[in-house]
């Protein structure tokens, strides 16, 4: 077993790419022997958002919003629970599929989870810091990478921010 990579974090915004690169992600956990943390990150709104809409809005105009949306409160709740009971699910589901297509004696340490958080690239270094994850794995929606491609998002907040290596899964070739 090597010792370097005891922890693979493999985030995934469940897209086709995401899941080329899971592929990549449960084969380094396989030949090292390593638990992949697996984790989808449903962005929402920092609580700095909800003081410009009260701003923009008006203290009375935003109070009554928020009466209203008092009132929806346990139908949103019961939705976002069921998205992220959905995503988690899916997670599941690439997890199995991926393991019946290793051919070991023990099987794949897999831990999955579903997190809503204002920033992406900042939950992933997180996670990576709090469960002492020694690589990250991330798909790319392009099947070439240069530095000036990479615009803002999250991957490349990622690479900035990362303290361990970051493995980029470029997206497949479309097939002629």
């Amino acid at each position: 077993m090597n010792t370097l990579i005891k922890r693979i974090l493999f985030a995934t915004d469940l897209s086709d790419t995401a899941r080329n690169a899971f592929n990549y992600a449960v084969a380094l956990a396989d030949r090292f022997e390593s638990e992949l943390i697996v984790v989808h990150v449903i962005k929402k709104d920092s609580a700095y958002t909800a003081d410009i809409v009260r701003m923009g809005l008006g203290e009375d105009l935003y109070k009554e919003m928020e009466q209203k949306k008092t009132q929806s409160a346990r139908d949103l709740l019961i939705g976002k629970r069921t998205e992220a009971h959905v995503f988690g699910e899916q997670i599941h589901q690439y997890c199995t599929e991926a393991e019946q297509g290793l051919k070991r004696s023990k099987p794949l340490k897999v831990t999955d989870m579903v997190i809503e958080a204002p920033s992406i690239s900042e939950e992933i270094m997180k996670l990576v810091a709090g469960q002492a994850c020694d690589m990250i794995v991330l798909g790319h929606r392009k099947h070439h990478l240069m530095a000036g491609d990479l615009g803002e998002g999250t991957l490349k907040k990622v690479l900035k921010l990362a303290t361990v290596p970051v493995m980029i899964v470029p997206a497949p070739k479309a097939k002629a």
